[in-house]
């Protein structure tokens, strides 16, 4: 999985968002190019969404599985976008207000049993405290970091709700976890930075099969684990 975060600045993967983003003069007429996206993100569904105050707009494989054009997500307005992550055949949207998600819900990747009129309309992830520091999507679940903690839901089939496998969907669940920030995850595990004792320490939890977690851990699924600390520069 393929993963890029760009802040305020345009990126070569989507020229024709950039090309999107125009107003006109009302005096002279003439077309100018508006800022650059805020927000980039390029997922594991061969997707790419880029927003821009409380527009996304989105591209690549669409649900007929053929090329798409330029795709503008429904449901965003007025809720300024901070952070995007992207899953397999899902995306959400992290805001002041929350996290909005769209597309598939199979194994509630939408946070509840929600059923949209389109895979491009947003809806509100119930549970999930606003003010959202970071936001991260594996397969089919995702994760919400914010000053209260840390939120997660989805499929749980390997633990990446909250440690521990259990099977059908799960909405929005606490993870018994301290804050964290720079969340991430590459399929059925996820990952993110607790600076809880003053010093910056790797936790992650979920899947731990191949050892993607920590080779030195037996277990197929992992409770919430510090991997590694590393000291502050003094």
């Amino acid at each position: 999985m393929l993963a890029i975060l760009v802040a305020g600045s345009a990126t070569a993967c989507s020229p024709s968002v950039a090309a999107l983003q125009q107003s006109s003069d009302p005096q002279s007429g003439v077309e100018t190019a508006m800022a650059a996206p805020g927000v980039v993100r390029v997922g594991e569904g061969n997707r790419a969404c880029t927003a821009t105050g409380d527009q996304v707009v989105c591209h690549g494989i669409n649900a007929e599985e053929t090329r798409g054009d330029l795709e503008e997500v429904e449901g965003l307005s007025g809720h300024v976008v901070t952070s995007l992550s992207l899953g397999r055949d899902f995306a959400c949207a992290g805001t002041a207000e929350g996290v909005w998600c769209w597309g598939s819900n199979a194994s509630g990747e939408l946070g509840s049993d929600v059923v949209t009129a389109s895979p491009l309309e947003a809806v509100q992830v119930p549970g999930v405290p606003g003010d959202v520091v970071s936001l991260a999507s594996g397969r089919t679940h995702s994760c919400a970091a914010t000053a209260q903690g840390v939120w997660c839901w989805g499929s749980n089939a390997f633990g990446q709700i909250r440690g521990v496998a259990s099977e059908g969907a799960m909405e929005a669940t606490k993870v018994e976890v301290d804050p964290l920030v720079d969340l991430s995850s590459s399929g059925f595990e996820t990952c993110g930075v607790s600076t809880a004792d003053g010093m910056p320490s790797l936790v992650c939890w979920g899947n731990n099969r191949w050892g993607q977690i920590s080779p030195l851990l037996s277990a197929e699924t992992l409770p919430p684990t510090v991997l590694a600390a590393t000291a502050q520069a003094s």
